[in-house]
């Protein structure tokens, strides 16, 4: 990799960085056109150190949501509430689209989408009604029918579009407790000694 970074190249840095940290750096906070291998080593060992201790808010939750969505959009940062309807923030046309933004910029796994409820509560149905049916009448033919039902029901799972909350503020909810018990997990205990010890193996 060459030594001074473009835009591209820092933000597959800052991915790699969160991914193997556990934290949440954005390309936003790194506001200079030309960094160096060395200084952005420095740079991110310090805001790893920061970071490391750092607990997640629902407020925090918030305003890192609010803030990407923004300038995905290209709208005033308090135009966006809590109490913004996903459904206006997130069309149905360019939602996965935008999704696929928002945890590249955030590093974060953003799992908001489920199936349609009818489609799916339909085929949970049909999957369960075979186990009696092929109890009294044919195991084989009922086989079949699960095998089949139970693969409509795992694509419609990858595939499903609709929103499982209905406002930002319900989405920053989930998105903190799911990041709390991670940072838990996961989190790491490195003294700054050791932060720059893996950044050069890393980078």
């Amino acid at each position: 990799m060459a030594d001074s970074l473009n835009k591209n190249q820092l933000s597959q840095i800052i991915a790699k960085v969160n991914h193997e940290f556990g934290v949440q750096l954005h390309t936003d906070q790194f506001t200079s056109t030309n960094y160096s291998m060395s200084s952005i080593r420095e740079i991110l060992a310090q805001r790893i150190a920061e970071t490391q201790n750092d607990e997640w808010t629902i407020d925090k939750s918030f305003v890192l949501l609010q803030k990407n969505i923004a300038s995905i959009k290209g709208i005033a940062e308090n135009s966006i509430t809590q109490d913004s309807e996903l459904e206006t923030l997130l069309p149905r046309g360019e939602r996965k689209s935008t999704l696929k933004k928002l945890e590249a910029n955030t590093g974060l796994k953003l799992e908001i989408l489920k199936p349609n409820s009818v489609m799916y509560g339909i085929l949970i149905f049909l999957f369960f009604a075979c186990i009696p049916f092929g109890i009294g009448m044919d195991w084989f033919l009922s086989g079949m029918v699960m095998a089949v039902t139970a693969l409509l029901i795992f694509i419609l799972g990858k595939t499903g579009n609709e929103l499982k909350y209905k406002t930002l503020g319900q989405w920053a909810e989930r998105v903190t407790w799911d990041n709390y018990l991670k940072s838990k997990k996961d989190r790491l205990t490195l003294d700054d000694s050791q932060i720059a010890a893996k950044l050069e193996k890393m980078i």
